[in-house]
């Protein structure tokens, strides 16, 4: 493996010895509040995942929400997960590696957390990057921002207006039924047909009749999750039906479920989240099989910090990532991220290039935002 030529296959790096886990829960205020059908976040709290060995250390991000919505794992439980299943396993081990973590159905994201942290250990000591072993060319990410559902049409004009000027290429906009067209429309009007527009129900709609046809008339880049997640029937006729891609994003929590969601035509996208989907290695798995059917891929995000970040930009640079997603700079949510910030650059973001996943927490701005810590050893 080289950085000029990048391996068509992965062939991680030899395993490490793991002598520590550290456990840090962190508290960062977001700039504005975000608002979801699952509630509004004025914080945004992860867990930080830091392994330690005699010779190396990796970080990884826990991204799970506080509340169960969303997914069907909530910060607490897959801080529990790490804790008492995951960590246990890697402490006093010489012998540890990502791709030897057993799956954990009930906790998705906190197995992604542990195989970031051990990801990250054993490429820094080779000096190759996240990006490189994913055998990812882009050096870069077009970047998008999202509108939560807070506030009306107006309000939601003015905060697109300023992310248009900010030099995001793409918004998405949070939707629900009876608060749906009259704010899309109001964002086009006030953007232009030139920015990309996407729309996400979060599976709000109750069928595929209850969507509003006047969506297909503002030229969205997708419709992600209008409705529920195993609608599967209903996902198909809207995919058969309408002409906006329906991109699938909590239908697809496995290789498996968007495997039998895309073999029975419900979607004709689909979001690619490495923290829903068990890890990065996983993502890459789902990754081949759309790219192999020729799905295009949005990569998308959960409000991370710089840590996980960092590992979803190396995902967005995988080639069948060819729709804009929703990846901000850090100031997007944060007045100081954990890691060096991530910043805008002609509408993109810099897919990290160093040894692992190429960023490492602040130890200043660590301290000043975390709420507790524990460490688990042999």
């Amino acid at each position: 493996m080289n950085a000029r030529t990048a391996p068509t296959v992965i062939e991680l790096p030899a395993p490490v010895a793991i002598d520590r886990v550290e456990l840090i829960r962190v508290r960062l205020p977001l700039v504005i509040p975000f608002e979801t059908i699952h509630g509004i976040l004025e914080n945004r709290e992860v867990l930080l995942v830091h392994v330690v060995g005699p010779h190396t250390e990796g970080w990884g991000e826990c991204s799970a929400l506080p509340t169960i919505g969303y997914a069907r794992e909530d910060l607490d439980g897959a801080h529990r997960a790490v804790r008492d299943v995951f960590a246990p396993l890697l402490v006093g081990d010489t012998d540890v590696a990502a791709d030897r973590l057993p799956d954990e159905p009930r906790h998705p994201m906190a197995r992604a957390a542990i195989e970031m942290a051990l990801l990250d250990a054993q490429l820094r000591p080779t000096g190759f990057s996240l990006r490189t072993l994913l055998g990812a060319d882009a050096e870069t990410a077009p970047a998008g921002a999202t509108l939560g559902l807070g506030g009306g049409s107006a309000a939601l004009a003015d905060q697109a207006e300023q992310a248009v000027a900010d030099g995001y290429l793409r918004l998405k906009c949070k939707i629900e039924p009876g608060r749906d067209a009259d704010r899309l429309e109001a964002v086009r009007e006030r953007v232009g047909s030139d920015v990309e527009l996407a729309a996400d129900a979060n599976g709000t709609y109750a069928s595929a009749n209850a969507v509003p046809r006047v969506l297909d008339e503002l030229s969205l880049q997708c419709l992600e999750q209008p409705l529920a997640a195993d609608d599967l029937p209903g996902l198909a006729k809207l995919t058969r039906e309408r002409s906006t891609l329906v991109a699938l994003d909590e239908t697809a929590t496995s290789v498996a479920t968007a495997e039998a969601a895309l073999d029975a035509d419900s979607g004709n996208a689909v979001v690619l989240k490495a923290a829903r989907l068990g890890g990065v290695l996983e993502a890459y798995r789902l990754h081949d099989l759309c790219r192999g059917r020729g799905i295009p891929l949005i990569p998308g995000g959960l409000l991370e910090s710089g840590v996980g970040r960092a590992a979803a930009l190396a995902v967005a640079a995988l080639p069948g990532c060819t729709l804009t997603g929703d990846l901000a700079a850090s100031d997007r949510y944060f007045a100081e991220d954990v890691t060096e910030p991530f910043v805008l650059d002609d509408g993109h973001l810099r897919v990290p290039d160093g040894p692992g996943l190429g960023v490492t927490p602040r130890a200043d701005v660590l301290a000043a935002h975390t709420v507790a810590t524990e460490t688990v050893r042999a």
